[in-house]
């Protein structure tokens, strides 16, 4: 399992290795007819209503794991054209419906995951090695996201056609094939973490760390405040409303949060996990450098506060400075850079 993004890598290298000098249909070319149709009915049910037509055994394999990315990635495109954003409520009725329930964990993952593909920032996304049907669930997210994208309606003209112009463009020039890839990955079980060797150990566990983590645009020190990070939440809409809101409805005693921080094993790579329990339970996570952030990470340790902001104070001044103010562990920082720094000592 901990090899499925470099079997997904590699099958992409194959596509694009065929398509040279050959303009025709691409992603549609090279994936299996049978397969093609089995993710085509998926997205035409969901759409249209109707039932399903086809064999979902064939979503099992990677051809089709490709193509549900390759269609999310466009569905999503397509949304966001349309709505302005594509964010979690436009996906309320597939996260809420009882039929797909025991595809929900995986789904804001994914759509996170389509959503840093399209902003080119090649994310990473280590999926838990259990996970059940992603290809239809990456299938399903795009169904829905055309439905929103039209008039939410299953069955109805604009539903159809905006169907339609999503299968045009996976036909003619899919947004895949022209964006980041990404890291897609499935997570080692323990038993093969045991029997992995450390190439692969080291593969999974760096994924780990860096699975569904957010850019950081800029990291500041100021003398008479908290560190600041100033994140790029473009894949994160929900996130971003809730740093506003924070900033002007703060609880009086504060927002309720969890942190947590981490490194990677023998490297120098701390990560921050911050999560709220209220007024809305969220999450976030972000990478730091032990070296290149020293500075701002002793000051973390030391005031055991950090300052978040969407808002990069070098953009126009006119923008909402929204910031929020998280209280964490300074000791349990201070533990994670003290052992980071044994290690590359």
């Amino acid at each position: 399992m901990g090899k499925a993004s470099r079997k997904r890598r590699e099958a992409r290298q194959q596509q694009a290795g065929k398509r040279q000098g050959n303009p025709g249909s691409k992603l549609y070319r090279e994936i299996p007819r049978p397969v093609i149709e089995a993710c085509e009915d998926v997205l035409t049910a969901y759409t249209s209503g109707r039932a399903l037509a086809r064999d979902l055994g064939l979503l099992n394999d990677w051809p089709a794991m490709i193509y549900a990315e390759a269609a999310a990635l466009e569905a999503v495109d397509i949304l966001t054209a349309s709505c302005g954003h594509s964010g979690d409520l436009l996906f309320a009725e597939l996260l809420d419906d009882p039929t797909f329930a025991r595809l929900a964990p995986a789904m804001l993952p994914l759509l996170r995951f389509l959503r840093g593909r399209r902003a080119g920032q090649n994310p990473t996304l280590l999926l838990d090695p259990d996970t059940p049907a992603p290809a239809l669930t990456l299938l399903l997210l795009a169904g829905q996201a055309l439905l929103s994208a039209s008039d939410g309606r299953p069955g109805t003209p604009a539903a159809e056609t905006t169907l339609r112009e999503c299968l045009r463009r996976l036909a003619d020039s899919p947004l895949d094939g022209r964006t980041s890839v990404g890291d897609l990955a499935f997570g080692l079980t323990e038993r093969e973490q045991e029997q992995a060797d450390d190439e692969v150990f080291i593969r999974d566990q760096a994924r780990r760390i860096c699975s569904e983590t957010l850019p950081v645009r800029r990291v500041l020190a100021p003398a008479d405040r908290p560190a600041l990070l100033v994140l790029d939440l473009t894949t994160r809409p929900d996130t971003e409303d809730l740093l506003r809101i924070l900033d002007t409805e703060m609880p009086a005693d504060g927002a309720d949060t969890v942190t947590r921080w981490r490194a990677l094993a023998g490297g120098n790579v701390i990560r921050l996990d911050v999560e709220w329990l209220e007024p809305v339970r969220s999450s976030l996570a972000v990478l730091l450098d032990a070296d290149e952030h020293r500075t701002v990470l002793e000051k973390i340790a030391a005031e055991g506060r950090v300052d978040l902001t969407a808002t990069d104070p070098a953009d126009s001044l006119d923008s909402l400075f929204a910031l929020t103010r998280v209280t964490t562990s300074g000791e349990s920082l201070s533990d994670v850079l003290s052992r980071a720094g044994i290690h590359r000592a």
